[in-house]
């Protein structure tokens, strides 16, 4: 027993940098994300002792891992380390650089500092036109996040263009980034009163998620406000209530989609007449948004299909 558990020890002792990194970078995919930082945390550590070359290259990817779990100020930290050294690196080359930058600009919208996430993703464009060769895929998410601070900020017109610019590199791949992306135009054709097209995304991201997915919820809410301005609220009520149970399964407590989904099926059975039962759901709206935090943090949950095209 003594001789199998030194032969283990040896084996663990003798992977490098780079295989604790692949290994962590696999786990990541898959979502294992505590497995995955495990690794990534030994492979920064090895890689610290002997000086190695990647250690900027493995602090992206473990700050993508914290990110993902929402531990946000050592992500941060590891972002502006592995920042300052692939400047310092003839070895990373600006699309490295652009990828912790887009890191960098993810962080920023889910904390609530959305000035700094836009002027970020904007010099991560920047820095990918600087780079000889092709860029499309790495220009895509910052062009995504861009489309979707747009949207948040009311300017459909750049809203448009950079979600358009996303699919447009992203639809010939099949990245598994395109439901999100599809979600967002079909908000942005909704606000700018283009409901037959609006629908179309909407419909697209339905079929292409899980069904257990929240962005499932948030789609079928969207697609309910669609047939309640067509005047068709019966239709309107089914894909809201189905929106609502699927929402209270899959959106964290206290999430503000899930109260905002509560007042629009007030609004729903207002407009079939069933005021009573409207006032009770608005009653319990209130009550839901007097519980939500004044945190500006976890505005946006980050989903792992951020980083991965």
């Amino acid at each position: 027993m003594l001789r199998i558990a030194l032969i283990f020890a040896a084996l663990a002792f003798s992977q490098t940098p780079e295989d604790l990194y692949w290994a962590g970078a696999t786990s990541f995919e898959q979502s294992r994300f505590g497995e995955a930082e495990d690794q990534l945390r030994q492979a920064l550590a090895l890689a610290e002792r002997t000086q190695h070359p990647s250690i900027p290259r493995i602090q992206l990817i473990l700050a993508r891992t914290l990110l993902v779990q929402e531990k946000f100020p050592e992500a941060e930290s590891l972002l502006q380390l592995a920042l300052q050294g692939m400047n310092r690196s003839a070895a990373f080359s600006p699309r490295d650089t652009a990828g912790v930058l887009h890191a960098l600009a993810v962080l920023y919208r889910a904390v609530g500092r959305t000035d700094e996430a836009e002027m970020t993703a904007e010099r991560g464009l920047r820095t990918i036109r600087s780079a000889p060769g092709p860029s499309e895929p790495e220009a895509a998410g910052l062009r995504s996040l861009l489309g979707m601070l747009m949207l948040e900020k009311g300017d459909l017109s750049k809203a448009d263009r950079y979600l358009r610019q996303a699919l447009t590199i992203l639809e010939p791949t099949k990245s598994i980034e395109l439901p999100i992306i599809w979600y967002n135009v079909g908000q942005v054709r909704y606000l700018q009163n283009k409901l037959d097209e609006s629908e179309v995304y909407f419909r697209r991201t339905l079929a292409s998620q899980d069904p257990e997915h929240p962005l499932v919820a948030l789609t079928l809410e969207n697609l309910a406000q669609i047939k309640l301005r067509r005047g068709s609220p019966a239709e309107a009520l089914a894909l809201s209530s189905e929106a609502l149970a699927l929402a209270q399964k899959t959106l964290p407590p206290g999430n503000r989609s899930f109260v905002s989904m509560l007042f629009n099926h007030a609004k729903i059975l207002r407009a079939l007449g069933r005021k009573q039962e409207a006032g009770a759901v608005e009653a319990r709206a209130k009550e839901a948004a007097r519980s939500l935090t004044p945190d500006p943090r976890l505005r946006h949950r980050i989903d792992v299909r951020t980083f991965t095209k």
